[in-house]
């Protein structure tokens, strides 16, 4: 398996495949073959703003057509994050984002991003980004385009990242990023001023 740098007998190049694909059977997302190559590599940034002071912690799902698997990216209320479900050495934290980078899988894969615990925000919106270097393909092979469906969105998803097969791609990565916003309840209403004493002077008669 020359993308990871291991040379040796046929024993433990197969070693090596049977840990690679324990590793990425909980990730929807990248390749979960034993056998898979490396020589193409997907990232995805997912990254969470939040505006205003936030309640509670949130959560994004990763999901992707044709598989039941499901990556959970937790946050805490500030958007810092937290842990993931499940975890993986494949998961890191970038610049204060969780980054999921490996091997790209063969097949295309259709993806999709939710929040599915906003922590309390009173509104959410998201932006998706996408860039890939192509492998060069005959006409007759040709793919359908990868990338975001949209470029932004004003509610909790589904965020649509349409991801392409190692065949097709080099490199590809992806960065969503889910925006929360507090806004803080309207302060009561201050009591009614107090209506001012009334003197009265009496009045002397003889």
């Amino acid at each position: 398996m020359r993308g990871f740098g291991f040379r040796g007998k046929t024993t433990t190049r197969w070693a090596v495949f049977a840990v690679t694909a324990m590793v990425m059977a909980g990730i929807p997302l990248l390749a979960s073959s034993a056998g898979a190559q490396v020589a193409s590599t997907t990232t995805v940034v997912v990254r969470k703003v939040v505006t205003g002071t936030g309640t509670g912690a949130s959560t994004i799902a990763l999901t992707c057509d044709g598989t039941s698997a499901e990556t959970d990216f937790h946050f805490d209320a500030q958007g810092n994050p937290t842990t993931t479900s499940p975890s993986s050495p494949f998961l890191t934290i970038v610049n204060g984002a969780w980054q999921l980078s490996g091997p790209t899988d063969p097949v295309t894969k259709n993806c999709h991003f939710n929040e599915t615990d906003a922590g309390g925000a009173t509104s959410t919106s998201w932006t998706c980004t996408y860039t890939s270097t192509a492998i060069p393909v005959p006409t007759a092979e040709a793919v359908t385009p990868p990338g975001c469906s949209a470029a932004s969105g004003s509610d909790t998803g589904p965020v649509n990242v349409l991801y392409q097969g190692s065949t097709a791609v080099s490199e590809q990565t992806s960065d969503v990023t889910f925006t929360n916003t507090f806004v803080a309840p309207p302060a009561p209403p201050a009591p009614p001023a107090a209506a001012p004493a009334v003197v009265v002077t009496p009045t002397f008669t003889g």
